[in-house]
């Protein structure tokens, strides 16, 4: 809770002066003057078990590029050696990002520079201050205090609220694996039934029961657990949209074209009337 109000303070200081969109969590974005370029706050590690994240340590080198080059838009990205996650120390964050990541240079650095952890005990303390006083802490208190929601695919599909969904959002709920994992859909399926009136807590548990269904998981569910994982994706999504943060600049139907959101059947549904609702519902 603490990285994501960090997350929220770096957010809403960016809104003004980054020249491209910052995420949360690694969602995608849409066209914008600089095409699809931005930049990502992954606080998603913190919504697994202990057990089951890696961690990355001083002069310990980077290579998901390397392992899984499909993420990447660039061709041959994949064929770059390994970054090295060396200690900054008191070189510029431009020299580091632009030179200092390189194993040549790493080397050097190792001879020198020192990898023990800096005492943050009093810097966490105020953050904490600052966190129990922020709009975030009154939605992570109104989220946790209430009962845990029962929310069903049959439940919802029962209710009149289903006609009224688009086909991008009734897709990942009927079949999950895999686009239910995806921080883009879910922050998409978040906002869509936040705009019908569903409780954050409904949506987690919505969002439960589908990975909790047989759509061949694998070991997934085994490894990871599916409540906690749902209400930390869910939470940090509904999070954005209570504080603010998240003002549905691409809540439309051409940004989610753009993102691969939309399955690309013929809709009557236009994405700016729950736009309009999700605002109007805000107000209240």
């Amino acid at each position: 809770m603490l990285m994501e109000f960090l997350a929220h303070r770096i957010l809403k200081r960016a809104r003004r002066r980054s020249p491209i969109p910052i995420v949360l969590n690694g969602t995608i974005v849409g066209s914008g003057a600089t095409g699809r370029e931005c930049a990502s706050l992954d606080v998603s590690y913190a919504g697994d078990p202990l057990d089951v994240r890696h961690l990355r340590v001083a002069f310990g080198a980077y290579q998901k590029h390397r392992f899984q080059p499909h993420l990447n838009a660039e061709q041959g990205v994949g064929d770059r050696p390994p970054f090295v996650a060396v200690p900054r120390g008191r070189a510029s964050l431009e020299y580091l990002l632009s030179e200092g990541r390189d194993l040549r240079h790493a080397a050097r650095a190792a001879r020198v520079q020192s990898a023990a952890l800096p005492d943050v005990s009093e810097g966490v303390a105020h953050t904490i201050d600052a966190y129990l006083t922020s709009p975030l802490a009154r939605f992570h208190k109104d989220f946790y205090s209430a009962p845990p929601a029962s929310m069903t695919l049959d439940a919802l599909v029962g209710s009149s609220r289903w006609l009224r969904l688009p086909e991008c959002v009734r897709s990942p709920l009927i079949a999950p694996n895999d686009r239910l994992l995806q921080p883009a859909v879910i922050q998409h399926v978040t906002r869509v039934l936040m705009a019908e009136g569903l409780s954050p807590r409904e949506i987690a548990a919505l969002v439960q029961s589908r990975y909790t269904a047989d759509f061949n998981w694998g070991r997934r569910w085994q490894l990871l657990e599916p409540q906690s994982r749902a209400e930390f994706d869910v939470r940090t999504f509904a999070g954005l949209v209570v504080t603010g943060l998240d003002q549905g600049v691409d809540f439309n139907c051409r940004s989610a074209q753009e993102k691969g959101l939309c399955p690309g059947h013929p809709c009557l549904l236009d994405l700016r009337n729950s736009h309009r609702q999700l605002r109007d519902l805000m107000s209240l």
